[in-house]
Protein backbone atom coordinates (compact mmCIF):
# COMPACT_ATOMS: atom_id res chain seq x y z
CA UNK A 1 0.00 0.00 0.00
CA UNK A 2 1.43 3.33 -1.26
CA UNK A 3 1.72 6.03 2.15
CA UNK A 4 3.27 9.04 2.47
CA UNK A 5 6.86 7.68 2.68
CA UNK A 6 6.61 5.12 0.26
CA UNK A 7 5.51 1.35 0.33
CA UNK A 8 5.95 0.40 3.96
CA UNK A 9 7.34 -3.18 4.83
CA UNK A 10 6.22 -5.64 7.31
CA UNK A 11 6.81 -4.65 10.60
CA UNK A 12 9.71 -5.54 12.26
CA UNK A 13 11.42 -7.38 9.33
CA UNK A 14 14.76 -6.04 8.54
CA UNK A 15 13.68 -4.28 5.36
CA UNK A 16 10.79 -2.46 7.95
CA UNK A 17 13.74 -1.01 10.47
CA UNK A 18 15.26 0.13 7.49
CA UNK A 19 12.67 2.22 6.43
CA UNK A 20 11.78 3.27 9.66
CA UNK A 21 15.53 4.58 10.55
CA UNK A 22 15.71 6.26 6.57
CA UNK A 23 11.84 8.30 7.42
CA UNK A 24 11.85 8.62 11.27
CA UNK A 25 15.26 9.04 12.57
CA UNK A 26 15.19 12.36 13.43
CA UNK A 27 11.87 12.10 15.42
CA UNK A 28 13.40 9.10 17.87
CA UNK A 29 16.54 11.81 17.95
CA UNK A 30 14.73 14.57 18.82
CA UNK A 31 12.59 12.22 20.71
CA UNK A 32 15.17 11.33 23.00
CA UNK A 33 16.61 14.52 22.91
CA UNK A 34 13.78 16.06 24.96
CA UNK A 35 13.28 13.06 27.25
CA UNK A 36 16.83 13.47 28.55
CA UNK A 37 16.28 17.57 29.35
CA UNK A 38 13.31 16.50 31.20
CA UNK A 39 15.13 13.94 33.30
CA UNK A 40 17.83 16.29 33.50
CA UNK A 41 15.87 18.95 34.90
CA UNK A 42 14.39 16.60 37.51
CA UNK A 43 17.83 15.94 38.41
CA UNK A 44 18.65 19.73 38.42
CA UNK A 45 15.42 20.35 40.18
CA UNK A 46 16.20 17.55 42.98
CA UNK A 47 20.24 18.08 43.47
CA UNK A 48 20.96 22.06 42.52
CA UNK A 49 21.52 24.84 45.45
CA UNK A 50 18.52 25.84 47.04
CA UNK A 51 17.23 28.98 46.09
CA UNK A 52 14.37 31.23 47.65
CA UNK A 53 13.14 32.53 44.03
CA UNK A 54 13.87 31.41 40.81
CA UNK A 55 13.80 34.44 37.57
CA UNK A 56 13.34 32.26 34.29
CA UNK A 57 13.91 34.11 30.85
CA UNK A 58 12.96 32.34 27.88
CA UNK A 59 13.75 33.59 24.23
CA UNK A 60 16.79 34.28 21.90
CA UNK A 61 18.91 36.44 23.84
CA UNK A 62 21.58 34.65 25.36
CA UNK A 63 22.99 34.79 28.87
CA UNK A 64 26.48 34.32 29.54
CA UNK A 65 27.47 32.98 33.31
CA UNK A 66 28.46 36.50 34.45
CA UNK A 67 25.99 38.24 33.36
CA UNK A 68 23.62 36.15 35.07
CA UNK A 69 25.16 36.53 38.30
CA UNK A 70 25.41 40.26 37.59
CA UNK A 71 21.36 39.72 37.83
CA UNK A 72 21.03 37.06 40.41
CA UNK A 73 23.14 40.00 42.43
CA UNK A 74 21.07 42.98 41.83
CA UNK A 75 17.85 41.00 42.39
CA UNK A 76 18.57 39.30 45.83
CA UNK A 77 18.36 42.02 48.11
CA UNK A 78 14.95 42.18 47.14
CA UNK A 79 13.70 38.85 48.17
CA UNK A 80 12.78 37.82 51.40
CA UNK A 81 14.59 34.61 52.92
CA UNK A 82 12.61 32.16 52.17
CA UNK A 83 13.72 28.93 52.90
CA UNK A 84 15.41 30.48 56.10
CA UNK A 85 19.16 29.43 55.18
CA UNK A 86 20.35 32.62 56.38
CA UNK A 87 20.57 34.26 52.68
CA UNK A 88 18.44 36.11 50.29
CA UNK A 89 19.22 33.98 47.00
CA UNK A 90 17.85 34.25 43.30
CA UNK A 91 18.54 32.15 40.77
CA UNK A 92 18.31 33.64 37.28
CA UNK A 93 17.79 30.87 34.63
CA UNK A 94 18.41 31.72 31.09
CA UNK A 95 16.97 29.22 28.47
CA UNK A 96 17.93 30.49 24.81
CA UNK A 97 15.54 29.34 22.33
CA UNK A 98 16.62 30.47 19.14
CA UNK A 99 14.40 29.42 16.31
CA UNK A 100 16.89 29.17 14.04
CA UNK A 101 16.72 26.57 11.16
CA UNK A 102 18.40 22.99 12.42
CA UNK A 103 17.80 23.50 16.14
CA UNK A 104 14.16 22.89 15.76
CA UNK A 105 14.71 19.89 17.91
CA UNK A 106 16.70 21.68 20.76
CA UNK A 107 14.27 24.62 21.01
CA UNK A 108 11.74 22.14 21.45
CA UNK A 109 13.11 20.42 24.47
CA UNK A 110 14.25 23.91 26.13
CA UNK A 111 10.21 24.56 25.59
CA UNK A 112 9.53 21.73 27.69
CA UNK A 113 11.65 22.59 29.98
CA UNK A 114 10.07 26.08 30.16
CA UNK A 115 6.60 24.19 30.64
CA UNK A 116 7.89 21.64 33.66
CA UNK A 117 9.27 24.95 35.23
CA UNK A 118 5.92 25.79 36.43
CA UNK A 119 5.71 22.92 38.69
CA UNK A 120 8.45 24.78 40.41
CA UNK A 121 6.98 26.61 43.50
CA UNK A 122 9.79 28.73 43.75
CA UNK A 123 9.40 30.18 39.94
CA UNK A 124 6.79 33.27 39.87
CA UNK A 125 8.93 35.80 37.63
CA UNK A 126 9.65 34.70 33.96
CA UNK A 127 10.70 37.42 30.93
CA UNK A 128 9.97 36.52 27.68
CA UNK A 129 11.20 37.87 24.14
CA UNK A 130 8.25 38.48 21.67
CA UNK A 131 7.58 35.07 20.03
CA UNK A 132 7.83 33.20 23.61
CA UNK A 133 5.55 35.55 24.93
CA UNK A 134 2.98 35.26 22.11
CA UNK A 135 3.27 31.28 22.36
CA UNK A 136 2.47 31.48 25.99
CA UNK A 137 -0.03 33.97 26.36
CA UNK A 138 -1.83 31.91 23.12
CA UNK A 139 -3.00 29.39 24.97
CA UNK A 140 -6.46 28.83 26.04
CA UNK A 141 -5.79 28.56 29.96
CA UNK A 142 -3.06 31.38 30.21
CA UNK A 143 -5.39 33.05 32.64
CA UNK A 144 -4.56 29.65 35.22
CA UNK A 145 -1.22 30.19 34.52
CA UNK A 146 -0.81 34.17 34.86
CA UNK A 147 -1.48 37.07 36.99
CA UNK A 148 -3.13 39.60 35.17
CA UNK A 149 -1.15 43.15 35.68
CA UNK A 150 -4.31 44.99 36.41
CA UNK A 151 -3.49 42.81 40.16
CA UNK A 152 -0.04 43.46 40.81
CA UNK A 153 -0.40 46.48 42.92
CA UNK A 154 2.70 47.83 40.86
CA UNK A 155 3.13 50.93 38.82
CA UNK A 156 3.65 49.81 35.46
CA UNK A 157 3.28 53.79 34.05
CA UNK A 158 2.82 53.63 30.69
CA UNK A 159 4.61 50.59 29.74
CA UNK A 160 3.40 48.55 26.80
CA UNK A 161 1.07 45.41 28.33
CA UNK A 162 0.39 42.69 26.38
CA UNK A 163 -3.20 40.77 26.34
CA UNK A 164 -3.74 36.83 26.61
CA UNK A 165 -6.60 35.16 24.73
CA UNK A 166 -8.88 36.27 26.97
CA UNK A 167 -8.22 39.57 25.76
CA UNK A 168 -6.56 40.47 29.68
CA UNK A 169 -3.01 42.03 30.28
CA UNK A 170 -0.42 39.89 31.48
CA UNK A 171 3.46 41.26 30.53
CA UNK A 172 4.47 44.45 30.58
CA UNK A 173 7.29 45.42 28.29
CA UNK A 174 10.68 45.82 30.61
CA UNK A 175 13.16 47.28 28.02
CA UNK A 176 13.37 50.54 29.39
CA UNK A 177 14.00 48.81 33.03
CA UNK A 178 16.48 51.03 34.88
CA UNK A 179 17.49 47.84 36.78
CA UNK A 180 18.96 46.29 33.49
CA UNK A 181 20.36 49.39 31.81
CA UNK A 182 22.77 49.50 35.04
CA UNK A 183 23.71 46.60 34.39
CA UNK A 184 24.79 46.91 31.15
CA UNK A 185 22.34 45.09 29.41
CA UNK A 186 20.05 46.21 26.26
CA UNK A 187 17.05 43.48 26.57
CA UNK A 188 14.64 45.13 23.63
CA UNK A 189 11.41 43.83 22.76
CA UNK A 190 11.84 41.41 26.63
CA UNK A 191 8.26 40.91 28.97
CA UNK A 192 7.52 40.50 32.08
CA UNK A 193 5.21 38.42 33.43
CA UNK A 194 3.68 36.59 36.88
CA UNK A 195 2.86 33.10 37.35
CA UNK A 196 0.11 32.90 39.98
CA UNK A 197 0.50 31.27 43.96
CA UNK A 198 -1.25 28.45 43.60
CA UNK A 199 -0.28 27.16 46.98
CA UNK A 200 -1.77 27.87 50.44
CA UNK A 201 1.30 27.98 52.75
CA UNK A 202 3.56 30.66 54.00
CA UNK A 203 7.10 29.62 51.70
CA UNK A 204 4.69 29.79 48.65
CA UNK A 205 2.90 32.92 50.10
CA UNK A 206 6.62 34.72 50.71
CA UNK A 207 7.88 33.58 47.25
CA UNK A 208 4.74 35.51 45.69
CA UNK A 209 5.31 38.51 47.87
CA UNK A 210 9.14 38.13 46.81
CA UNK A 211 7.94 38.07 43.43
CA UNK A 212 6.44 41.33 43.46
CA UNK A 213 8.73 43.02 45.25
CA UNK A 214 11.56 42.24 42.16
CA UNK A 215 9.11 43.07 39.87
CA UNK A 216 8.32 46.51 41.39
CA UNK A 217 12.03 47.11 41.52
CA UNK A 218 12.81 46.07 37.46
CA UNK A 219 9.95 48.44 37.20
CA UNK A 220 10.90 51.85 38.31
Amino acid sequence: MAEKYGVIPPKFTKAWWGYFWEYYKWHVIGGLFVIICVVTTAVQCATREKYDITVTYAGNLPFDTETQDKIEEALSPFVDDIDEDGKQSVFFQSLTISGAKGQEQYDMAIMTKLDLEFQNDCSNIFLHSPDQLDRMLSRDYVGDSYVPVDEWGVDVGDREIKTGSDGVGYAVNVSDSKLFKDLGLTLNDTYIVLKGNYKDDDKNKAGYESALKIIAEILK
